[in-house]
């Protein structure tokens, strides 16, 4: 069971890894105080993330601790094409809670422009129920089937060798990656 945290941009499918550099270099530019929190993720580590503010059944009994809304194989996480950010406090630590609400919100209001310019979905244009503001994904091509259909699609890939290289080159064969 590994519940290890991937930070590297390295773990990320490449074209989006290159994105992600822009992105940070941009953020960096706007003077927002982010880093890389995680890239790939486990999937013991997105069942443990999943649990969180469900019961057995996955039924969510407690809103406020739920951290992700992708059940298992449901992440783009798993396939490395999607990272999470956390901000740096004034001695350069990780935080969740910048207690500066103007900055913070200055930071949030930022992200939304900076992905659309680098063709990067960002978590906070998400409905407001579903908001993940430190989540960034790469955008697909429109596809004529259904968002279920695709994951499962990228899901079978994944298992028939369990590894997201597999993936990386379906999605470079079928041209879906924009």
């Amino acid at each position: 069971m590994s519940l290890q945290i991937h930070s590297s941009l390295d773990r990320l499918y490449p074209p989006f890894a290159e994105a992600a550099k822009k992105i940070m270099d941009d953020y960096k530019k706007l003077g927002i105080k982010v880093i890389v929190f995680e890239t790939e993720r486990t999937w013991d580590r997105q069942v443990a993330l999943w649990r969180q503010g469900r019961n057995s059944s996955g039924i969510i009994v407690d809103p406020k601790k739920c951290v992700t809304w992708a059940a298992p194989g449901w992440s783009p996480h798993h396939y490395g094409l999607a990272f999470d950010v956390v901000f740096l406090d004034e001695k350069l630590r990780p935080t969740w809670n910048m207690k500066d609400k103007a900055k913070k919100r200055y930071c949030w209001d930022m992200f939304g422009p900076v992905c659309t310019k680098n063709k990067v979905e960002w978590g906070g244009y998400w409905s407001p129920d579903r908001r993940d503001l430190p989540h960034h994904q790469k955008w697909f091509r429109p596809l004529k089937i259904n968002e279920k259909i695709w994951y499962k699609t990228i899901r079978a890939e994944y298992w028939k060798n369990k590894d997201k290289e597999d993936v990386w080159k379906l999605l470079d064969k079928r041209n879906l990656i924009v």
